[in-house]
């Protein structure tokens, strides 16, 4: 095994990658990818340049609006006819990282850190050559945000220059989607769950049957002990006591008795057991649908609050099974309203874009709680031919930055937080990674630490498929 002592520069890749999605784009020289077969793809939208368009990216929501006529060659000629935008964006550390492109802003020779709330790319072509916004001319995106701080400056990337230039500012925009959505979601939750939860009850069984043959007392005298009417009822979930009903409740305006209405116990008291000899001897009305009933055992009394939900006909008027059918295909109504939910970014950031390539909505990364360590990188295979051109990186801020550390710096120190989610991970070859996990992370005493002065990680060897098997090998 190696162990090498490793400089850290605190550099903040978020990245937006180069290479391409079925578009003939030259890789920019200081843009790698580090596993390219990880690069994230782009989505594309066909338009006429003349006539220009918006587009909606579909994972979301984020909105491009092209002007007309915008459009130049390399040699500043206008751009007609059909041509497309290959558009992508970055909402975590991951797939900047997988990008390949610098987060490291250089501001009047300091080298800092930026940490994202959204980084977009975007590239046009004619006749599959890049093509470019003209001078003086621009296009918006109003990018989704799912970080809805106000603290986020944009900037574009300059290529030339290999570093991020500052374009302004903009105050983001509450997504009013998300209102509309959970309005949708309320107003198609069912008043009832299927089947019925264990607090909605009947008084009896007997009353139930008086409900369900419609006082038809020959049926309900010859099923007062059928189990197949026990199990009907069951079905719909409800339980039932002995406690006779038949005193009378106004409910909506009509008269009904006690045992023709489903009940909810609101009260922090537990039903009376099923033995016999239980009656209503009075239902006092308290506003809301909910009664205090008085229930008299063998001359003894106790109260009981419960809300009168809907009389017993208006259940059984649908058939268990049909109940079920409607129930269901109600809630799978709202699981994907749900999952429309989950994928609205919090805020939209609007600004005018007046160059191709990578935009990033950001913040400078800085931590007060940070130490700093002597460090050694422990790998369990030999990586003395890798180490001129290793990159190690560590991810904090629940992966909303990466740190690039440069295994070659003269500076033997690197910094640590507090931080849940922090990982560090080096680049072994297109295919490989070491990994020291957040999970590890996690067992390190920081406090030991800054008393220690330093730490040896222990980086374990992993071939790399896909991103979800990275994710998951990296928390």
């Amino acid at each position: 095994m190696k162990t090498f002592k490793i400089t850290a520069i605190f550099i903040a890749f978020f990245a937006l990658l180069s290479a391409c999605s079925e578009t003939d784009v030259a890789k920019k020289a200081f843009i790698a990818p580090p596993f390219p077969h990880l690069n994230p793809a782009y989505a594309d939208f066909q338009f006429k340049a003349e006539a220009g368009g918006t587009f909606t990216f579909d994972k979301s929501g984020t909105v491009i609006t092209i002007p007309a006529d915008i459009w130049v060659d390399s040699v500043g000629n206008k751009v007609s006819g059909d041509m497309k935008i290959s558009y992508r964006e970055f909402h975590d550390a991951y797939d900047i990282f997988l990008s390949g492109a610098t987060m490291q802003y250089d501001s009047a020779g300091v080298a800092q850190t930026l940490e994202t709330a959204g980084m977009f790319e975007i590239l046009a072509f004619k006749d599959n050559k890049e093509v470019f916004i003209g001078k003086g001319q621009k296009l918006t995106v109003k990018m989704a945000s799912y970080t809805a701080d106000a603290d986020h400056n944009f900037y574009y990337l300059d290529e030339k220059k290999e570093n991020w230039a500052y374009s302004g500012y903009a105050k983001p925009e509450v997504n009013s989607s998300i209102t509309a959505i959970k309005d949708s979601i309320e107003k198609l939750k069912p008043e009832l769950t299927f089947p019925l939860e264990p607090e909605y009850f009947a008084l009896d069984f007997g009353g139930m049957l008086d409900v369900y043959f419609k006082n038809d007392y020959q049926k309900v005298n010859k099923n007062k002990k059928s189990k197949e009417m026990q199990d009907k009822f069951k079905a719909y979930g409800i339980g039932w006591t002995n406690i006779w009903g038949g005193t009378r409740i106004k409910y909506h305006g009509l008269d009904y008795r006690c045992y023709e209405m489903l009940w909810k116990n609101v009260s922090d008291r537990s039903l009376p057991n099923k033995t016999t000899d239980y009656y209503v001897q009075d239902a006092k009305y308290v506003g809301d649908d909910v009664f205090v009933l008085t229930i008299n055992h063998k001359g003894k009394t106790r109260t009981l609050k419960v809300e009168a939900v809907m009389p017993l006909r208006a259940l059984f008027a649908q058939k268990a099974e049909d109940w079920q059918k409607n129930y269901d295909q109600i809630m799978a109504s709202i699981r994907t309203e749900e999952e429309r939910l989950k994928m609205q970014a919090s805020v939209f950031r609007t600004f005018d874009v007046t160059g191709t390539g990578f935009h990033n909505w950001d913040r400078v990364y800085h931590r007060e709680d940070k130490i700093d360590i002597l460090a050694d990188f422990k790998f369990d295979r030999d990586v003395e031919q890798l180490i001129g051109d290793m990159d190690i990186y560590y991810f904090v801020e629940n992966n909303k930055t990466f740190v690039q550390i440069n295994p070659n710096a003269e500076d033997k120190k690197i910094m640590l937080v507090p931080d849940s989610t922090a990982k560090f991970i080096a680049v072994m070859s297109d295919t490989e990674a070491a990994i020291f996990s957040a999970k590890e992370y996690n067992k390190l005493d920081l406090n030991k630490l800054k008393t220690d002065g330093k730490f040896t990680f222990n980086m374990k060897t992993f071939k790399i498929s896909s991103k979800d098997q990275l994710v998951d090998l990296m928390n």
